[in-house]
């Protein structure tokens, strides 16, 4: 069986801060009515030059369109029980 998990990295910080790769956006931290979690991914490109927008996607993959000061948790996935045969 295999059993993937998902793991914080570090501390929580602002999507600006959050190294590129995924991350989960806790949505009771500024939306305390909707208390869901998303795993979400940050590339390492910007949308904009000008603005300095981080370019970053939800779990469905349309653009994260919430501002660089959001609070994020930078996250990896772990999998476990992986069985390598050798041919």
């Amino acid at each position: 069986m295999i059993v993937k998990t998902i793991v914080p990295v570090g501390w929580p910080c602002t999507l600006e801060e959050c190294p590129p790769g995924p991350f989960i956006w806790f949505t009771y931290l500024e939306r305390p009515m909707i208390a869901c979690d998303h795993l979400c991914f940050k590339s390492e490109y910007r949308m904009d030059w000008d603005t300095a927008r981080v370019m970053a996607f939800n779990e469905a993959g349309e653009f994260f369109a919430l501002g660089n000061d959001t609070q994020v948790q930078p996250v990896e996935m772990v999998v476990h029980g992986v069985q390598v045969v050798a041919p």
